[in-house]
C-alpha cells in the first residue's frame, strides 16, 4: 500500500532526528524498502488509442501485447506519485540526521532519487531536487569531518547535482520547480562551498543560468509560450509574484 508506506517512511525520518543513532542497524532494511518505492512502477498504467481511453497496468500486459497496440500514452495513480516524492523528502530529512552512516548507502540512493529530477510530476521533480542537495552536503560534511583528502567521489555527485539544477533553471517551464531549483543551487553553494566551484566551467554555468533569470530570459518567463503549460492558467498578479520570487533566489 503506497500510502502505508508514505506514512512508515515519515516515521522513520521523524525518529531520526532524535533517535539517529538508534536507526543506524535498521539503516540496510529501510534503505532497501525505500529505493524499492523509488524504483517502482506500480500505479503506471499505458493507454491504447484502440481501447478508447482505457488503461492497463503495465503488470497486465507483456511487451508483445504493447507493441501490438498503438499506445498513446502513460499516467500514474496519484498514490504512487505521492510515495515518491514522499520518499525523497523521508530520505533528505534521515541523512541529514544520521550523517556519515548513510556514506555506504549513497551511490544507490543518488543514482535512484537523481533519475526522478525527470520525472514527469512537478512534485516530484522538486522533492528529487532538494533531496539530492541534502545527499550530496551531507557526503561532503560527512568527509570533512574525516579530514578526507579525496574528494573525486563527492566530485562526481556534484557534476551531476549542479549540471541538474542549472538546467532547470534555464530550460524548466514551471516556475515552481525552477524556484525549488535556485533554492537548491543556494543551499548546496552554502553547505558545499568551493568544492562545488572546483570543476571545470561549473562557476559559467551558475552564472549563465542566473544571468537568464535577471534578463527574462529563461523558459519558465517565456509568457508566450502556447504549448498549455499550467504557467498560462497563472493570472498576471501570480506570474508578477513569481517573478519578483525567481529574481530575489537567483540574487
Amino acid at each position: 500500500d503506497p500510502d502505508l508506506r508514505r506514512s512508515a517512511y515519515g516515521l522513520l525520518a521523524s525518529m531520526s532526528v532524535s533517535y539517529s543513532h538508534g536507526l543506524v542497524p535498521h539503516l540496510s532494511g529501510v534503505v532497501k524498502m525505500m529505493v524499492a518505492s523509488l524504483k517502482s512502477t506500480q500505479g503506471v498504467v499505458t493507454h491504447y488509442g484502440d481501447t478508447g481511453g482505457l488503461g492497463f497496468t503495465l503488470d497486465d500486459i507483456d511487451e508483445e501485447d504493447e507493441s501490438a497496440q498503438d499506445v498513446v500514452g502513460h499516467s500514474v495513480e496519484n498514490a504512487y506519485v505521492e510515495e515518491k516524492e514522499d520518499t525523497c523528502n523521508a530520505i533528505a530529512e534521515l541523512v541529514a540526521n544520521v550523517g556519515a552512516d548513510f556514506v555506504q548507502y549513497m551511490d544507490e540512493v543518488f543514482s535512484e532519487v537523481y533519475e526522478l529530477t525527470k520525472y514527469p510530476a512537478a512534485s516530484v521533480q522538486k522533492a528529487s531536487c532538494m533531496c539530492i542537495v541534502s545527499l550530496c552536503s551531507m557526503f561532503c560534511k560527512a568527509l570533512r569531518e574525516a579530514n578526507a583528502t579525496n574528494f573525486s567521489e563527492l566530485q562526481g555527485l556534484l557534476e551531476l547535482a549542479l549540471s541538474c539544477l542549472t538546467r532547470k533553471i534555464a530550460s524548466e517551464r514551471d516556475r515552481s520547480i525552477v524556484i525549488v531549483a535556485l533554492e537548491s543551487l543556494a543551499t548546496l553553494l552554502k553547505n558545499v562551498g568551493s568544492l562545488l566551484l572546483a570543476g571545470d566551467d561549473r562557476l559559467d554555468s551558475i552564472v549563465v543560468a542566473t544571468r537568464a533569470i535577471f534578463e527574462s530570459k529563461a523558459a519558465c518567463q517565456d509568457d508566450g509560450s502556447e504549448d498549455g503549460s499550467q504557467d498560462e492558467l497563472l493570472v498576471e498578479e501570480d506570474q508578477a509574484e513569481y517573478d519578483g520570487m525567481l529574481i530575489e533566489l537567483a540574487g
